[in-house]
């Protein structure tokens, strides 16, 4: 997308979403802030961050904002709050990727607009340059031959190029979960836990959260688990709520 500024709309009441409303009662306006400076940051890569394993070190250094600060709250951004997607490569925001397909379609018509523009005056300057040298010029059905065809053809090709800017269509894909392409389940490893546990500083005890779906076979219910993750945080909330096992057989499933 070369030569297109770097801008996109900001809807003057973005604040009043109740994803990002939720996002403000977490975090404030400083993470208000965090996520529109993502937004700007996917606007500039093309519409999505790649992941790779410096990623948080140098979004920390650019933002000025805590190393464990700001995983903590991309990660709310991503599961909490449905603010960010992502997969094993990419973060992004749908709402970017539509930005960014709209404002190369304006481009792409702004220069093909100019480029017919420019033919038509062309034909205009030549008409006018030959009508000035020719006193009593003929009559159009009187032309030559050559003549005639050569304006037929012009005038064919500007009708076909018009025709292909209607028909001009840029598509962004937009990646969709596809049915039975479902990432099959691996259980994660203790450490794991315990440094998803520090990472979002809550009292969960990994060792016990781990020991307790080990014993049920990695089970919800009686359905495969899907998120571990999603798991530590619905456990986490459980503690916050004061659940015991005398108040709820079984406290910690989702």
């Amino acid at each position: 997308m070369a030569n297109i500024k770097f801008y996109f709309s900001h809807d003057v009441n973005a604040r009043k979403d109740p994803k990002c409303q939720a996002l403000i009662s977490e975090y404030g306006l400083a993470g208000y802030g965090l996520y529109f400076s993502l937004v700007e940051i996917m606007h500039e890569q093309g519409g999505k961050i790649k992941k790779f394993p410096k990623l948080y070190d140098g979004l920390s250094y650019e933002l000025r904002i805590n190393k464990d600060i700001l995983m903590k709250q991309v990660e709310a951004m991503l599961h909490d709050f449905n603010l960010l997607i992502e997969d094993d490569e990419y973060i992004w925001s749908n709402r970017v990727l539509l930005n960014l397909d709209e404002q190369q379609k304006k481009y792409i018509a702004k220069v093909e607009a100019g480029r017919l523009g420019g033919i038509s005056s062309g034909i205009s300057r030549n008409k006018e340059k030959s009508a000035k040298q020719n006193e009593a010029p003929l009559p159009e059905n009187e032309a030559p031959l050559e003549q005639n065809e050569a304006k037929r053809t012009k005038l064919n090709k500007i009708k076909l190029n018009k025709t292909k800017l209607n028909k001009t269509k840029i598509n962004i894909s937009i990646p969709e979960k596809s049915a039975g392409t479902t990432k099959r389940f691996t259980p994660p490893e203790l450490l794991a836990v315990e440094e998803y546990c520090k990472m979002r500083k809550n009292s969960v005890n990994a060792q016990k959260w781990y020991d307790y779906y080990e014993s049920k076979g990695w089970l919800i219910g009686k359905s495969p688990m899907k998120d571990w993750k999603a798991a530590v945080r619905t456990w986490e909330h459980n503690e916050k709520n004061g659940f015991s096992k005398e108040e709820k057989s079984n406290p910690f499933e989702y």
